[in-house]
């Protein structure tokens, strides 16, 4: 069966995930995380996500996740794997975290200060409204770019997200607190 894979990971890294969710098949279990080298070179357990617990994780349709995944869907596309007609993503791996970096819109520099994905939960507008106790439009409003420091977010495409437990949210909760700016 070939496979074609976009990350660049060893054949044998392959055949361990190949071998380890069959074996998980058969014994009608999921599969153990998969040891390997992760962000910042800790080693990390990698789980291996389909695009649907993608979605979820980032909190966006599956269909978008499936649209830009694989070489050639976009001009960034999301780093899987690709096994036959299936596109699997290594949760936490630096390639997806590298991925996710690149799209994070924030004008406090945090420099050395991020954390794996796994760490943070993927809200939108109205969850981190809720989190905030404000209300969903200010926080719309002060996502645009015409704020002097607007809050600090994911962009994936149409669909904007924040990065609730990350350092770049924090840093911007920690900054308007103590300086009590408005933002304009």
């Amino acid at each position: 069966m070939p496979r074609s894979v976009s990350l660049a990971i060893h054949e044998e890294t392959i055949a361990q995930i190949v071998d380890t969710r069959r074996a998980a098949e058969i014994l009608g279990r999921s599969p153990a995380p998969l040891k390997r080298s992760g962000y910042m070179g800790a080693e990390t357990d990698c789980q291996i996500l389909s695009a649907r617990q993608l979605a979820l994780h980032f909190n966006i349709p599956s269909s978008w996740v499936l649209g830009h995944a694989g070489p050639g869907s976009c001009d960034a596309p999301i780093p899987c794997l690709l096994l036959g007609r299936h596109k699997r993503f290594l949760w936490d791996s630096p390639e997806l975290c590298a991925w996710i970096d690149q799209r994070i819109i924030s004008s406090i520099p945090v420099e050395g200060k991020r954390q794996p994905v796994y760490h943070c939960e993927y809200l939108d507008s109205g969850q981190l409204a809720a989190h905030l106790n404000i209300s969903e439009t200010w926080v719309r409003d002060h996502v645009r770019a015409r704020y002097k420091e607007p809050i600090p977010h994911v962009r994936f495409g149409k669909y904007v997200r924040f990065r609730w437990g990350g350092p770049e949210l924090a840093i911007w909760l920690e900054h308007r607190m103590l300086s009590g700016t408005t933002g304009r």
